[in-house]
């Protein structure tokens, strides 16, 4: 099927589902200590089967835990979520997956990201507090083999629910079978409305320089805007620019360092399966603006996935690099594989106070590694610094070279950066 979104994309969608699977039988009920609820319970553990139980707060999930096992006495019931250590999440799905459990009470940290074909029923308490797409994806997490799968969605009585509540919860009753995920996005586009992103205020403009352009054309905006117009109201707060117009954070225009390295810096698939897993940590790399948040993520990553890779070291140092790169105002970073040296690119000439302050810490820096390996090359408006490097590894020695070069730079300067 194809179609059409705004003239902006053709949209393909794919409602053939795999074979031998069956929709999901999907029941509004109104009470969780119910006769429904507990003989499907006992239907599930009679057929060797497992049981979601979800529930909408971490504060009462083990009173929920406690209901459910006082409706079904001989169910092993465990528990998890998201302000647990990560080690005991771990070994509550370890039990899950190994069935040393029955009933799987947690929070919707279970939203993706999991496969557990032998847990075919799921009990979603206070239905009416979650979004239309959290549903789908808790509903998502049964019916994953040729068994049937049964939904139930505890909530409040009618007569108490929201117009949109119930509209969301007639909605995951009405789709239930198999490749209804475009209608469901439909229909929760049409109660909670498109905004004014998709409008006729924004939608064209948006379109011409596209959201991210758009987004950081916004920021700049309102970073200018508290700086000059309302700079009064935020005397008191030091802003990027006022306080050092080159001496960036982390995160902050992350775009104008432009860095060329050479190396492999990745997550593989083998280290980390799950897509949005690994996508995840890809953000936390690029939001970076402490080292400790490195090493934070560093615990992590041993600590789940075990030893790290060379692909990732390599994007350890990177992330390090590229911080410490906006802090000192480089625009670019480059290796030059034939010269073996690092070509560090400064700002445009005219940017007079940088030069008057900041430059000439960093070449009294510089020369501390050696006049004979450091030298200043014109590139237009711009300055180029060159830098002859030690290190014949292409990986992550040189990386760590430059890490440390550029750390020494750092604490050359004039102020705590």
């Amino acid at each position: 099927m194809e179609s059409h979104l705004l003239g902006a994309r053709d949209l393909s969608i794919i409602e053939t589902p795999p074979k031998n699977r069956l929709p999901i039988i999907t029941e509004i009920i109104t009470e969780l200590e119910s006769e429904p609820v507990k003989k499907a319970i006992q239907r599930e553990m009679s057929r060797g089967g497992q049981i979601y139980a979800i529930n909408d707060k971490v504060n009462d999930i083990e009173l929920y835990s406690l209901k459910l096992k006082e409706m079904v006495p001989r169910a092993k019931v465990g528990i998890v979520h998201g302000q647990m250590p990560t080690t005991q999440i771990e070994k509550a799905m370890r039990d899950f997956l190994e069935k040393k459990i029955d009933i799987l009470c947690a929070t919707k940290i279970v939203e993706s990201g999991l496969d557990v074909p032998n847990a075919n029923t799921i009990i979603i308490n206070r239905a009416h507090n979650f979004g239309l797409a959290e549903l789908y994806q808790l509903r998502g997490r049964v019916g994953r083999s040729n068994e049937q799968a049964y939904c139930f969605l505890v909530t409040l009585p009618v007569k108490n629910l929201s117009k949109d509540s119930l509209r969301r919860l007639e909605a995951m009753e009405e789709y239930s079978e198999l490749g209804a995920g475009f209608q469901l996005a439909m229909r929760d586009l049409e109660i909670r409305g498109a905004g004014n992103l998709l409008g006729a205020e924004q939608s064209g403009f948006i379109n011409d320089i596209g959201f991210e352009l758009f987004q950081k054309t916004l920021a700049e905006a309102v970073e200018e805007l508290k700086e000059e117009e309302f700079s009064e109201l935020f005397k008191d707060i030091p802003l990027g620019r006022k306080s050092n117009p080159f001496l960036k954070r982390a995160g902050e225009d992350a775009e104008a360092v432009k860095l060329i390295l050479g190396v492999d810096a990745l997550i593989p698939e083998h280290y980390i399966e799950d897509d949005a897993e690994r996508f995840s940590f890809y953000q936390r790399f690029a939001k970076v603006t402490i080292k400790s948040e490195l090493e934070e993520i560093v615990t992590e990553l041993r600590d789940r996935f075990g030893a790290i890779p060379e692909e990732v070291n390599n994007l350890l140092h990177i992330a390090s690099i590229r911080e410490l790169s906006l802090r000192l105002g480089f625009r670019g970073i480059a290796i030059d594989e034939v010269s073996r040296t690092l070509r560090i690119t400064l700002p445009a000439e005219n940017q007079s106070e940088y030069y008057q302050q900041f430059f000439p810490h960093i070449i009294q820096s510089f020369k501390t590694i050696g006049e004979s390996r450091v030298r200043l090359v014109p590139d237009g408006r711009k300055l180029r610094v060159v830098v002859k490097l030690n290190s014949k590894d292409r990986n992550v020695e040189r990386l760590k070279e430059i890490e440390e070069l550029l750390l020494m730079l750092v604490n050359g300067m004039p102020q705590p950066i």
